[in-house]
């Protein structure tokens, strides 16, 4: 009898582990194609962004060539006034040494040494790379043309 009685727990051990081994078996399943279907979402929308990267940078390409077209013209352009460029920064050193002068063209100063008026007629600046000196050509009453510096100016008149 002894026999009789074991025998059942085998079979209701089958039975639980047939129950564990279908249910681990669909879980597997259902793992497996939630991954392939993630896999193909993956992919489809790995050749979409791949697509749209590679007319991005097609779009880029056709961009960078027009610009360099126009850069090659702007150089062409560029080169005609290179040889210029020495005179072009002279004479931007002297427009920004005439805005810093305290007395302009035109007007009325007193001079020393024996504090004559005049007026200012030109404004002569000589000018480095590195430095620049400034004269100012006044005419007096009589109608004589000296050149001063600005330490020889007195006072000025609007």
């Amino acid at each position: 009898m002894s026999q009789l009685e074991n025998s059942p727990l085998p079979e209701n051990k089958n039975k639980k582990f047939k129950w564990l081994f279908f249910l681990s078996i669909a879980v597997l399943i259902t793992v497996i194609i939630l991954f392939f279907r993630s896999r193909l979402d993956y992919e489809r929308n790995f050749g979409q962004q791949s697509k749209e990267m590679i007319d991005k940078m097609n779009k880029l390409k056709l961009e960078n060539s027009k610009l360099s077209t126009d850069l090659d013209g702007k150089k062409k352009i560029l080169d005609f006034y290179m040889p210029y460029e020495p005179l072009l920064r002279n004479l931007k050193l002297k427009d920004s040494a005439y805005n810093a002068l305290p007395y302009k063209y035109g007007q009325r100063v007193t001079i020393l040494p024996d504090t004559l008026s005049a007026i200012i007629n030109s404004i002569q600046i000589v000018a480095g790379e590195y430095e620049y000196s400034v004269k100012y050509i006044v005419r007096t009453p009589n109608g004589v043309y000296i050149p001063i510096s600005v330490s020889d100016i007195i006072s000025a008149e609007n």
